[in-house]
């Protein structure tokens, strides 16, 4: 069963200060703390968290601490004998607590009613008042101290039926005797929380103190102090030597450049092939439309791979940034200046992605425009040659003529001249057309090719042009996914070294709680007097991983072993009853009646 402690601010502060004895309770959920503001009017103000932890409980204890004066109770005088005697805040808690419908009026408030708002969460099984009773405030007298008890204190207070109250007595001679006595009220306060309330009846004044094993005792201490000395040891060192949580160690340093693959980039065809225009053509006006269309088929796939250059370096990209992206996982923490080097690399990526995309924007499309003059000058060329028809007839006219002008020779009957000779100039008369004739299709073919070769050297300076258009774009492109890949590799080692630096943080944060409770740990066992004595060996160190486990971080914090089961004895029963700790023997549970033995 849930319990409650319910106490003001300086008591909480108190309680604190002994947290590590009530930390493994509170974290297997038998033990919770609620904050109580004294001066509220209803019980929601006075108690603003008890719906939170409560209302998931079928049943659960309220036990109300009073162990530091509070300031809203200097005001309101108590017994010296009985804290609970007179503080009215008490018995309006109490009220709330038992009939949270009621409507009363505080004595010290006549003209002010205080009316309770209904409460509809779950109310306690039962209501235990424990207190810090200082014993140098009451009255001495032969055999023991005097008590100004009242047996009627309930009634007259307005407490309501089946209120318990239980005091723990403490002396108030030093800081190290205070020391001592807090703990032991603290202790006190632990064993009555894990135990059913019935170990004192309703409406009676207990006094509440316990035994303990010292020489146990003493042991337990020593056995935690080595273990937390350990610990802190073992911390400092992962926090002092030269490892990831201070300085990074160089690491593999990131290949985050990609090259986008070049071989299945499209083609451009070569240029307009100029030996079948060399030849004589029958039709040179086919000829010359056959080239244009050639030329205009050509310009058109060069057209269609420039327009298709984005697309096709997309496709490629596609797969690079597919196949090669960075996860958390691939990243590595780098030395400070391989982390400068890797800054400068994608900084300097950046400065030349802009030129590059400045340098595409100023990217000039193919030249239609020079290259169809260039082809219309081929066409002319073409049209304008002589055809074969042309030829043959004028090669016949020569031949014909040279062989007519050697007629008169033969029918003069040349004196100077034979037959032979007249006959071989005739032969010769009649070739010289035919070489004429062969000298204007050489000359013509030179032409032709002179003007196709033009042509092309222009389409190839075009064509390098789109191929150039093409490499830049893809250089681009693989600028731009190297920069990025680039800059996810800086975030995620930024978010890995965030984390790194958090978990330092926490290290540090763990390593002040562990000087903490290891000072909480030596002052207790002085004030207590217990013979500590830790040895002076070399334990097994510890890693940082041990104070990331929580389960051993608990163990640490505990100074017993948790969910371990110990019992102690009730002097004035007989029974036994639960424990927190396997030092305590023995619990006494007296009565407070008219006067108290101090034996």
């Amino acid at each position: 069963m849930l319990t409650l402690l319910i106490f003001g601010s300086e008591t909480m502060k108190s309680f604190y200060e002994h947290l590590p004895l009530f930390r493994p309770f509170i974290d297997s959920g038998q033990i919770q703390t609620c904050l109580w503001n004294e001066s509220a009017r209803t019980l929601e103000e006075a108690l603003p968290e008890l719906h939170e932890l409560t209302d998931d409980k079928r049943t659960w204890k309220a036990m109300i601490i009073a162990k530091e004066e509070e300031p809203y109770f200097r005001k309101i005088p108590a017994s010296p004998d009985n804290p609970f005697d007179g503080p009215e805040p008490y018995v309006r808690l109490a009220r709330w607590l038992s009939l949270p419908m009621e409507s009363f009026t505080l004595q010290t408030e006549k003209n002010d009613s205080d009316t309770s708002e209904p409460f509809d969460g779950v109310l306690p099984s039962s209501i235990v008042f424990v207190g810090a009773r200082d014993v140098t405030s009451l009255l001495p007298v032969a055999g023991g101290t005097s008590l100004l008890l009242k047996p009627d204190f309930v009634r007259n207070n307005g407490y309501p039926h089946g209120c318990r109250f239980a005091v723990v007595d403490y002396s108030l001679k030093g800081p190290h005797r205070k020391r001592a006595d807090d703990f032991t009220f603290w202790m006190n306060v632990l064993l009555l929380a894990l135990n059913e309330p019935t170990l004192f009846k309703t409406g009676q004044l207990y006094s509440v103190s316990m035994k303990t094993r010292t020489d146990h005792m003493a042991q337990v201490f020593t056995d935690r102090i080595e273990k937390v000395k350990n610990a802190e040891k073992s911390l400092s060192r992962i926090l002092e030597s030269p490892s990831v949580y201070l300085t990074f160690k160089p690491g593999k340093y990131p290949e985050f450049r990609v090259d986008i693959e070049r071989e299945r980039l499209p083609k451009i065809r070569d240029g307009v092939n100029a030996k079948p225009y060399e030849s004589t053509p029958s039709n040179p006006y086919e000829e010359g439309e056959r080239f244009l269309q050639e030329t205009r088929h050509l310009q058109k796939e060069l057209n269609t791979f420039w327009d298709a250059v984005p697309a096709t370096v997309r496709h490629l990209t596609e797969a690079v940034q597919k196949r090669k992206g960075y996860e958390s996982s691939d990243v590595e923490l780098l030395s400070r200046e391989q982390e400068n080097r890797l800054r400068q690399e994608v900084q300097a990526l950046s400065r030349k992605i802009i030129h590059e995309s400045a340098e595409l924007e100023q990217a000039q499309s193919p030249d239609q425009e020079k290259l169809e003059t260039a082809a219309e000058d081929v066409e002319n060329r073409l049209v304008n040659r002589s055809s074969k028809k042309r030829l043959h007839m004028a090669l016949l006219t020569g031949m014909t003529l040279s062989t007519i002008s050697t007629v008169p020779g033969w029918l003069a009957g040349s004196t100077l001249l034979s037959y032979s000779e007249l006959a071989v100039m005739a032969g010769i008369l009649a070739l010289l057309p035919y070489f004429a004739c062969v000298k204007t299709i050489q000359e013509e073919k030179k032409q032709v090719r002179r003007v196709i070769n033009n042509w092309n050297g222009l389409f190839d300076e075009e064509c390098r042009k789109a191929k150039n258009y093409l490499e830049k774009y893809i250089q681009y492109s693989s600028d731009m996914i190297s920069c990025r890949r680039g800059r996810s590799y800086l975030d995620f080692l930024e978010e890995k070294k965030k984390f790194q630096e958090e978990e330092q943080q926490q290290l540090e944060e763990e390593l002040r709680l562990i000087r903490i409770y290891l000072e909480k740990l030596r002052r207790w066992s002085d004030s207590l007097r217990l013979p500590v004595v830790v040895p002076n060996y070399t334990p097994a160190e510890l890693l940082a991983d041990d104070f990331r486990d929580e389960e051993k971080r608990n163990e640490l914090f505990s100074l017993e072993t948790p969910d371990a089961v110990y019992t102690a004895i009730v002097e004035s029963a007989g029974r036994q009853i639960v424990s927190p700790y396997s030092w305590i023997e023995s619990i006494s549970v007296k009565p407070l009646g008219r006067r108290e033995n101090n034996a």
